[in-house]
Parts: C-alpha cells; structure tokens; sequence
C-alpha cells in the first residue's frame, strides 16, 4: 500500500484527486486483509524512485508517516525489504511504513523488522 492511507498532507490530498481517492481504496483494503484471517503484511511506502538499493537511508516504523517527497527511497530497497519480510517472524500480521530519510544506509534487514509488533486484532 502507501504512505499516508491514514495521515493527511498537501501530496496525499493530491495523489487521491488525481487517482481517484486511491488512498481511501487502499485503507479499505488493508481493513479487510486484516479482517481475513490470513496471515499477512501490510507495508505502507513512500515515494518511490529507480535507484540503486543503499541510496538512501531506509527506516522502518509502525507509526503513520505522511505521503511526501522527502520519504523517498529506492525501489529496489523496496524489493530487497518484501523478501527479508517474508521470512522475518516479526513481519507476521503486521502493518508498517517503510520510507527513505536521512542517516547511514541501513546495515541489515533483521535489525529493521525486528521491533515490529502484530497488529492489534479486529473484533467484531
């Protein structure tokens, strides 16, 4: 999914009117992947660019980062992030962001996905 499905900026607002509220589709979808059953992940992320992995910083969090530019990362962190994740326990039916920003490229994908925590269960 992205950044910004639930906190609200300038490029949230503009992305929706351009692709037809995308972001609310996209919070509606992970609503009802978390309401199946399944086991999943759902990884919210930023701007992304055709960059070489290790361009930029990569953070890993489970608070809501808004759409912008300045969170922009590589699209083969991207890649290499969603195959660590499958494996990694911690990315077991959790939501998370993963976004670019300052700092010293990220030394390894475990330390990252460690401190994920589950989602907290839907009731009904």
């Amino acid at each position: 999914t992205a950044s910004g499905v639930r906190s609200r900026s300038v490029a949230a607002r503009g992305l929706n009117w351009w692709k037809g509220n995308t972001l609310e589709w996209r919070w509606r979808a992970e609503q009802e992947v978390r309401a199946s059953g399944l086991d999943y992940s759902i990884v919210r992320v930023g701007v992304l660019f055709t960059r070489p992995a290790g361009w930029r910083a990569v953070h890993v969090t489970q608070e809501e980062i808004p759409l912008s530019i300045r969170t922009r990362l590589a699209r083969a962190d991207v890649a290499e992030m969603f195959a660590a994740g499958l494996q990694h326990p911690s990315a077991s039916r959790a939501t998370f962001e993963v976004v670019g920003g300052p700092g010293t490229p990220r030394a390894d994908w475990d330390a990252l996905l460690d401190h994920l925590r589950p989602d907290t269960p839907i009731r009904n």
